[in-house]
């Protein structure tokens, strides 16, 4: 799932904008479910469509800021219950002041932008950490293919294929395909220093990679050569020592 983010001009947008529709085919939708609370990105995206969310635009140093406030404070000799009264809160402006960051209600906490202009106005503080504390970004929350395609995972289900003329040991196609195509870039060069039956040089060449295949049984050059349609450069051990030098 990727993540798209847009900055807001208009500070009075609203916390949640939607701006596509669900689509009614959806199972969900079908179902007869108006709201859905599970964690899967695309089931919320059937029920809800795309929507904006908003955000804080920086990762917001709470204990500095709280010792920002808690220094304008006391210069002007301000309680904390004469902020809550000013700001017509109870018992919310103390978080303001807290070095304890944590949970929500349990320790400190920022202001949100509306009430720092106003704690600004109360408490004359300059205005270092404005941007800081009230620029926001409307971040779009949707689901959309990656353009890379899916996550190959960490496990892979690969059945065997059988080949009347290797030997004993051939890898299945399928294995060496995804291994190349998330380890050897386009065009790249694939190194197999164990060929066997070829079947990395005949993937690497369907792939439209290069490859260099290294294989001490002489036996096994017919079958290379087979399988990578005689598209292959053999090096004796002459020709190898003289490339070498």
């Amino acid at each position: 799932m990727k993540t798209e983010t847009h900055e807001i001009i208009n500070p009075e947008v609203e916390l949640k904008k939607y701006i596509s529709r669900a689509p009614k085919s959806s199972k969900f939708i079908k179902a007869g479910l108006e709201r859905i609370s599970m964690a899967s990105p695309a089931g919320r995206l059937a029920i809800q469509g795309e929507y904006l969310t908003i955000k804080r635009r920086w990762d917001v140093p709470q204990l500095l800021v709280a010792k920002y406030l808690r220094y304008w404070r006391e210069r002007k000799n301000i309680s904390i219950e004469d902020v809550d009264k000013k700001l017509g809160y109870s018992y919310t402006a103390g978080h303001w002041f807290r070095l304890d960051f944590g949970w929500w209600g349990k320790g400190g906490s920022l202001p949100r932008p509306s009430d720092w202009f106003r704690l600004k106005e109360l408490l004359g503080f300059d205005d270092i950490y404005d941007r800081l504390v009230t620029e926001r970004v409307a971040v779009l929350q949707t689901v959309k293919p990656h353009e890379e395609g899916k996550n190959p995972g960490d496990v892979w289900e690969i059945m065997l294929e059988p080949y009347p003329d290797a030997h004993f040991s051939i890898f299945p196609t399928k294995l060496v395909e995804n291994v190349l195509v998330v380890g050897c870039p386009p065009r790249g060069v694939v190194l197999d220093p164990f060929a066997g039956s070829g079947t990395v040089g005949e993937v690497a060449l369907k792939l439209g990679r290069k490859a260099i295949l290294i294989e001490l049984i002489p036996d096994f050059l017919s079958l290379i050569r087979k399988r990578c349609n005689g598209k292959i450069e053999v090096l004796d051990d002459a020709l190898l020592e003289e490339c070498c030098r």
